[in-house]
């Protein structure tokens, strides 16, 4: 299950429209990118953010709000809570 970050902005029509980013999974990493290191950190609620594609929704197509929190050196991330450290660049 991939899940999306955004970016918002107003359309001419008066609806807000979202640029969203993907949110990966362990199960959603390509396979040169999974490993052991990774599946364990995915146990504990870290997920990555993938640089591209882009896409654009209106904000009548979101269907939950997720909170996912970057990571910083040293940050205390509640327990259960989203997180992510790296970033997914494709090339």
């Amino acid at each position: 299950m991939t899940r999306d970050s955004t970016r918002n902005s107003l359309t001419s029509f008066g609806e807000w429209s979202l640029r969203i980013q993907k949110i990966l999974e362990y199960s959603d990493l390509p396979g040169n990118l999974k490993g052991l290191p990774r599946q364990r950190r995915s146990i504990t609620g870290e997920v990555w953010l993938q640089d591209e594609p882009f896409l654009i929704i209106m904000t009548s197509q979101i269907l939950e709000k997720v909170t996912i929190l970057m990571m910083f050196q040293h940050q205390n991330i509640p327990d259960g809570s989203l997180q992510i450290s790296e970033i997914i660049y494709k090339f």
